[in-house]
């Protein structure tokens, strides 16, 4: 055999050796994605279209991404800007441990 077929036949076994070893690199790319970052929940809410008073419905829904228990706090206004605590009436669902939909 000739010199560079000397040659060809330990660079040829050179790189079957180190090749294995790159595969075993990792890299960036390799990383576990961070986990992903809570999304705060929101109300899709009817507002009456006319003056109420006295015990009012609030029609709502609640999204939530990750499909959490959500709280929430009903306030009305009289003036449009001033806004006041409300209080809840008889039935209802309540204001905290409300179930919401991830769509």
């Amino acid at each position: 055999m000739n010199r560079s077929g000397r040659h060809f036949r330990f660079l040829l076994i050179a790189l079957i050796t180190i090749i294995p070893l790159f595969w075993g690199c990792s890299s960036e790319d390799d990383d576990p994605p961070p986990p992903p970052v809570n999304q705060p929940p929101s109300a899709a809410v009817t507002t009456p279209s006319t003056t109420q008073s006295g015990d009012v419905t609030i029609s709502y829904i609640l999204t939530d991404g990750e499909g959490d228990t959500c709280t929430i706090a009903a306030e009305y206004t009289t003036d449009g800007s001033t806004w006041t605590a409300a209080t809840a009436g008889s039935g209802g669902d309540g204001t905290s441990g409300l179930t919401s939909s991830s769509s």
